[in-house]
């Protein structure tokens, strides 16, 4: 009996171990036009688990920064649309020291346990076109990623 009692113990040990939260995929798409204009459509798959992700989630924007030469970019942009699991998903922009944070989801309300795709929209203006975009790994990540992947193309 205590057999049984210790293997339940380590079975639901290990599923609690297999169930934490994360970011499962990071996609990134940037259109980058002649005039300057950055289009983004990022969207993220994640694990909810109630723990930290309990009323959505949010993505830092660096604002401010200096690109690889050591040159001052400073970085605006608009949110056009918020999604989670394909349909509207409130969201409100916040000032931090070097640029924004966007809050995805509703305080109010909680998510429920499980895998949640959300996706932001948004359209920006660089004071320097043809500026790299900044890897979403290291630009805002707060919690681990397991896959990313950024597309950046020419507008016209």
């Amino acid at each position: 009996m205590k057999t049984l009692a210790l293997l339940g113990l380590a079975l639901l040990g290990l599923a609690q171990a297999q169930a934490d939260e994360r970011i499962l995929d990071f996609h990134s798409e940037i259109v980058v036009g002649a005039d300057g204009a950055i289009d983004v459509t990022e969207t993220y798959k994640v694990r909810a688990e109630g723990n930290e992700i309990r009323h959505g989630t949010y993505r830092d924007f660096p604002m401010r920064y200096k690109d690889r030469f050591g040159n001052a970019v400073v970085v605006d942009f608009t949110l056009l649309d918020t999604l989670r699991d394909g349909n509207a998903e409130a969201s409100r922009k916040a000032g931090k020291s070097n640029g924004a944070r966007i809050y995805l989801g509703d305080k109010d309300t909680l998510v429920d346990p499980g895998i949640h795709t959300w996706s932001l929209h948004s359209m920006g203006v660089s004071d320097r076109p043809r500026q790299r975009a900044c890897d979403p790994a290291k630009c805002g990540a707060s919690r681990a990623i397991e896959g990313v992947r950024a597309y950046r193309r020419a507008g016209r």
